[in-house]
């Protein structure tokens, strides 16, 4: 799959240029914070199309449930120890604590770039439940499913902004799982590619509209719609 290693490519430089972009973010001159904010918005579909390329490689297959965590478990969540101890030492101001360490890697606090594990772990082990069943699923349905999902999620942000908190609504891994479909669906290639440009257009305007008008609400920089588990 040749357009696999091209979108792998893509998301990689997305997330390479949130990282060197977001200073701009901060920056008070209106010039230097819409250029920045412009790349932001594009680039915010690196962690998606991770995720949809997940689904688009591993949901057709068939393979024993035990081969599939094995092979994981050795690309995945192996490394994933390995540097929650390396960045955990290096935080260290004294001798190394198991308990604290333990505590710090089930609540996700020893190091925020982490974080993409705590999402891809779960949904990697869900996968294997997922394929039973996701050939028998219709792709409109699919595509509700991940409207609805992600659509919630990002309702319940936008109302936090005026203190109501609806988090029981609110579920990154619901909302990881429909990434996951989207990609099985798009790798069949069921709907023409139009489609899904105009989609990634409009996303792209909803990001960039969206941040800009609660940012100049709030008189500072609101994230809601950068966020790679929402819709946009």
């Amino acid at each position: 799959m040749n357009w696999i290693s091209k979108t792998r490519g893509i998301a990689i430089l997305a997330v390479l240029m949130i990282h060197v972009n977001t200073p701009l973010l901060y920056e008070s001159q209106s010039s230097v914070w819409w250029l920045g904010h412009i790349f932001d918005s594009l680039s915010r579909l690196a962690v998606p199309l991770f995720l949809m390329i997940s689904g688009a490689l591993l949901l057709h297959k068939e393979e024993p449930v035990g081969f599939y965590i094995e092979k994981r478990a050795a690309k995945i969540f192996i490394p994933f120890i390995v540097w929650s101890v390396i960045y955990f030492i290096c935080k260290l101001s004294g001798e190394f604590n198991v308990k604290l360490f333990i505590q710090q890697f089930l609540s996700g606090k020893i190091y925020y770039h982490l974080w993409y594990f705590y999402i891809l772990i779960p949904l990697y082990i869900f996968i294997p439940f997922l394929r039973r069943f996701v050939k028998y699923i219709p792709s409109s349905y699919i595509i509700i499913y991940a409207l609805i999902s992600s659509g919630v999620s990002t309702i319940n942000d936008v109302i936090g902004i005026y203190g109501l908190n609806m988090q029981v609504f609110s579920n990154p891994f619901s909302v990881g799982v429909s990434y996951l479909l989207l990609g099985y669906i798009i790798a069949r290639r069921e709907y023409e590619l139009k489609y899904y440009q105009l989609y990634g257009a409009v996303s792209f305007l909803i990001i960039l509209l969206g941040t800009y008008l609660i940012t100049a609400w709030r008189g500072t920089l609101s994230q809601v719609f950068y966020d790679a588990l929402y819709p946009c």
